[in-house]
């Protein structure tokens, strides 16, 4: 996300100091920016940015004790002799981490224990004098591995330099079989680094250029994203289930700059802003897309630009959508709820959204790209969303909780009421039985749990319903509003064929 400032011209006004209010020999923390990081409420760090500036942070995990580390190194196979030799997924849970955050390699603090795989709530929190704390939520599994990049004011030539050097040294180890010595910093942690640090250092000399030619002033203010590993948790009724290491993923979520037009003309000011967030947003698959190909094996990376031109070489629509054609394109679009309703309120609020028609598939990946837009600035958030086939997942278990109940109005139906008390107990038992198999058709990955859960029990209330009599003619899509209303965080029909 960017978010650009205009400076505004100060009056030609002559200042004069009347009397000295106070004197500080070192500057107090309220004038001081500030970077802070935890996860699940526990703080890990909180430091001025002098502190920081140029340093390696990272957010990681390590096994809680030695046993869990005993049954970690089970799984690696004795006679592995390189990473195609590793497993490629874990049994979630199985395993309890301790979160560690680290500076240049070596550990600061700890935070809580966590199954691998289990979600882990993480908060950046950053001070800005004057404005106060600004604060960044997000989430990751517990078993990645994060760099936390930060640029004060511009990634130095002596930071990107050390980063080198560090990465060849690692490289000649690896060649000369050194492992002595070698922790995950110095491998997953220096490539992950080397990302975030490239990233700002790559926009920021592109917006330089881009500056000069728009003739526009442009200038970095204090920014933070990260570059993690980013596994797939596969989850069976809400329970993780197995931890897949899939890929990478960018999240910039600050990433601040203060600009204005040399000569004042605003709609060059406005176009600049526009441009330049196009090419934030583009870095963020194309680094990694450097970094990761090889000739004969290239490697795919989405953005936000990236969704939204897949999307319209798909032959989809692509929407810009306003306060006066928000109704329309809500229509005619159809994006995951939370995306639909990111873009209500954005237009609500007064910004323009630009996306597509619904999900697309690229990458291994089912997601959307929307843009947002202040039309007064030309600053905006760039987003995607990815998530499990909820549709699917919501007409398998309808079709689930048909077949249950018609075993159950076959073979109990002379006991009634004692039906009626013992079908969830059995639906329990079932339930797992029947993802299971429907996993083998379709991939135990393309089953989202909640949305299951709801259609088999919409449809097999349904069916202990025509037992009892009385009833009438009922709707699965209308029982599942029922259940969902009756189980707090169950999805309904709509919702799930929006997932």
């Amino acid at each position: 996300m960017a978010i650009v400032r205009s400076a505004q011209r100060l009056p030609r006004t002559r200042f004069v100091a009347r009397n000295r209010a106070q004197r500080w020999t070192e500057l107090p923390a309220t004038l001081r920016w500030q970077f802070a990081f935890e996860t699940d409420g526990s703080e890990l760090l909180n430091r001025s940015l002098p502190e920081l500036a140029g340093r390696r942070m990272a957010l990681s995990f390590t096994p809680a004790t030695p046993a869990d580390e005993e049954t970690l190194a089970s799984f690696i196979p004795p006679d592995a002799n390189g990473p195609e030799d590793l497993p490629t997924s874990l049994p979630a849970g199985v395993i309890d981490l301790i979160a560690e955050y680290s500076i240049d390699g070596q550990t600061v603090a700890r935070g809580g224990t966590y199954g691998l795989g289990y979600t882990v709530n993480t908060r950046q929190r950053l001070f800005e004098p004057g404005a106060g704390w600004r604060e960044i939520d997000n989430t990751l599994a517990a078993g990645d591995y994060q760099a936390v990049g930060l640029d004060v004011s511009g990634i130095s030539i002596a930071e990107a330099t050390a980063l080198q050097t560090r990465l060849e040294t690692t490289k000649a180890q690896l060649d000369s079989q050194q492992f002595a010595g070698l922790s995950k910093h110095d491998l997953t942690g220096a490539i992950l680094q080397a990302g975030i640090v490239g990233y700002f250092a790559q926009t920021w000399g592109k917006g330089q250029i881009m500056a000069r030619t728009a003739n526009v002033l442009l200038y970095r203010l204090p920014s933070v994203g990260t570059l993690s590993t980013a596994s797939s948790v596969t989850f069976w009724f809400g329970v993780p289930r197995r931890f897949i290491p899939s890929g990478v993923a960018f999240d910039v979520d600050r990433n601040a700059l203060s600009s204005t037009a040399r000569d004042d003309d605003r709609a060059r000011w406005i176009a600049f802003n526009r441009s330049y967030n196009q090419v934030l947003s583009a870095h963020e698959h194309s680094v990694l897309e450097d970094m990761f190909s090889t000739p004969t094996q290239p490697v795919l990376g989405v953005s936000t630009v990236k969704a939204i031109a897949v999307a319209a070489q798909q032959g989809q629509r692509i929407y810009t959508i306003t306060q006066d054609n928000l109704s329309t394109a809500l229509n005619q679009i159809t994006l995951p709820a939370d995306v639909e309703t990111d873009i209500a309120n954005a237009v609500n609020a007064g910004f323009q959204v630009t996306t597509h028609q619904t999900d697309i598939q690229y990458a291994g990946l089912i997601t959307a790209g929307y843009a947002i837009e202040d039309p007064n600035t030309g600053v905006g958030a760039m987003l995607i969303s990815s998530g499990a086939s909820g549709g699917f997942s919501f007409i398998a278990g309808l079709l689930a909780g048909v077949l249950l109940g018609l075993v159950v109005l076959l073979v109990a139906a002379p006991w009634g009421l004692l039906v009626v008390a013992s079908s969830f107990v059995l639906s329990q038992i079932a339930g797992p039985l029947l993802i299971k198999v429907i996993s083998l058709i379709g991939g135990e990955e393309n089953i989202d749990g909640l949305c299951f859960l709801s259609g088999f029990l919409s449809s097999f209330i349904l069916m202990i319903g025509l037992l009892r009599a009385a009833i009438g003619i009922l709707i699965a899509g209308g029982v599942s509003t029922i259940v969902s209303n009756a189980i707090p965080g169950l999805p309904n029909a709509s919702d799930c064929s929006k997932r």
